[in-house]
């Protein structure tokens, strides 16, 4: 703010002695005579102004200007205009990955790049600090949305321009003839879904230093000088640079025969009264929600799996347009459960996840108490008839959990495991 107030003082001054100069000239253009009583007071003897110091006053306040442009103002504009070729916006991609893009363009190494992101409806930030971020395009994921909503800062990944804007992620699990996936990103924006408003994440403060000088850039990309942080904001960004990180993975799209076996085996049955075969009922699911027989497995009317992650189920259930999803774990399915409303939040009662409620209810089938219990090896589940009809009775069981009424879903019924057994 002073070298602002400066330079406009020094202005100011330039531009009056401008004007005092083309007053002294007007008086001399329209003297009455060259030997008039007002101007030969303000004429030296070789007839310039101010006693001949005018050209001298005007050529020091030039070099003045010239040195202060030169020493102060150049180098400071080069510096903001480096500091301008560093943006950030929040991208997501195909497989329910989002994430912070930086851009760097400014053929600098930036260091303590700081991102604040806030969560509508939420009025704790997210917070992470780089330590550098080298030229060029990144990609920093913060959180998934498959198969459920997970905030967790990742590793910064490059971003590929060849093919648009791509990033590889490696498969979570290495082996013979796994690979990379390729996911595309795209922006982060603003989504409806049955009238309401998705979560939807924004940048309120992207803080870089490039060189000698630390920027800031606000909610609305506007740069500016960056604020002496508090001891409490350095601490936690400090903190959160110096916290393990992973590399972020994807599950590959190739799952165990033994999980594909009871993916196959449920889809068809579910979808035996619209489907004509389980090959036709699979690679469906795949790409829209196939219709459910009611008879089969009552309150839901379509099933899913995700095509990304070969070992996710979904369930879409009658109940206000809720979800009941199911995913793998190694080779325990179900290895996660979790219920979420048309805004893909989880559906709560009072203090209990319905989703672990919906887990327990699965497992009370067998008999247990924990909800951990119901995670079994897929192919246990296959090994025979009568635990294929568990696995459909469990089905039954978490859907009618899943689909109470949220004053109701504490109350859900146990189920006895005997006549369970005697019904299989």
């Amino acid at each position: 703010m002073m070298r602002i107030i400066l330079v406009a003082v020094a202005a100011v001054a330039l531009i009056g002695v401008l004007a005092w100069s083309v007053v002294l000239a007007v008086m001399m253009a329209f003297g009455a005579s060259a030997d008039g009583v007002a101007w030969p007071l303000l004429t030296g003897p070789v007839g310039d102004t101010f006693g001949g110091l005018l050209g001298p006053i005007l050529n020091a306040a030039v070099l003045a200007a010239t040195v202060f442009l030169a020493v102060s103002w150049q180098p400071r504009k080069e510096e903001r205009d480096r500091a301008a070729n560093i943006v950030g916006w929040i991208a997501e991609t195909e497989g329910g990955h989002l994430g912070v893009v930086v851009a760097n363009t400014s053929g600098s190494v930036a260091s303590m790049v700081d991102v604040v992101v806030q969560r509508s409806g939420d009025d704790t930030p997210l917070i992470d600090r780089e330590a550098t971020v080298p030229p060029g395009l990144w990609f920093i994921p913060f959180a998934t949305v498959e198969p459920l909503l997970k905030v967790e800062w990742k590793l910064p990944l490059s971003v590929d321009t060849s093919r648009g804007m791509t990033v590889t992620l490696r498969p979570s699990e290495v082996t013979e003839g796994s690979e990379g996936e390729d996911l595309l990103l795209r922006p982060h924006l603003p989504q409806t879904q049955a009238g309401r408003n998705l979560p939807h994440f924004e940048i309120t403060e992207l803080r870089y230093t490039v060189g000698r000088r630390t920027w800031s850039r606000d909610r609305n990309g506007a740069l500016w000088k960056a604020r002496k942080l508090s001891e409490e904001d350095e601490a936690a960004r400090t903190k959160a640079m110096r916290s393990p990180r992973a590399s972020v993975t994807t599950m590959s799209a190739r799952v165990s025969a033994g999980v594909e076996q009871l993916l196959r085996y449920t889809i068809e049955a579910l979808c035996s009264d619209s489907v004509d075969s389980a090959a036709n009922a699979f690679a469906a699911a795949a790409s829209s929600p196939q219709p459910v027989s009611p008879v089969v497995l009552p309150g839901v009317k379509a099933v899913s799996r995700n095509a990304k992650n070969g070992g996710t189920l979904t369930l879409h259930l009658d109940a206000e347009g809720r979800q009941l999803r199911l995913w793998q774990t190694k080779e325990k399915y179900p290895g996660g459960v979790e219920v979420v409303d048309s805004a893909q939040q989880e559906v709560r009662a009072g203090d209990k996840n319905v989703s672990s409620l919906a887990q327990l209810a699965g497992a009370r089938v067998l008999g247990k108490k924990n909800m951990v219990d119901l995670a079994r090896d897929a192919g246990e589940w296959m090994q025979s008839p009568g635990w294929r009809a568990l696995w459909i009775i469990a089905l039954r069981e978490m859907v009618v959990t899943a689909s109470q009424p949220v004053e109701d879903a504490p109350a859900a019924q146990a189920v006895d495991a005997d006549q369970s057994a005697a019904e299989a």
